[in-house]
């Protein structure tokens, strides 16, 4: 597919965004599914700086886990 869409996600950004293959959209889904029950296990447990923070590091492992899965490349 030749087709580019606008990221929506920046809308002031000159780039392009491909569409997704399926199997991106699988492994995007399990990862946004991991984040979420992460999140909810953390919050069942009541709140602390520390529970805090493992919600904050969980969402940073999957935005970058999603950055490499959408680019294809290693972020360091």
């Amino acid at each position: 597919m030749s087709e580019f869409v606008k990221s929506q996600d920046e809308p002031s950004a000159a780039h392009e965004q491909r569409p997704y293959s399926k199997e991106e959209q699988a492994q995007i889904s399990t990862f946004r599914d991991l984040e979420r029950d992460f999140i909810a296990a953390c919050n069942s447990l009541g709140s602390s700086r520390d529970l805090s923070l493992a919600i904050t590091y969980c969402e940073n492992a999957t935005m970058r886990a999603l950055r490499h899965i959408v680019t294809g490349r290693k972020v360091l």
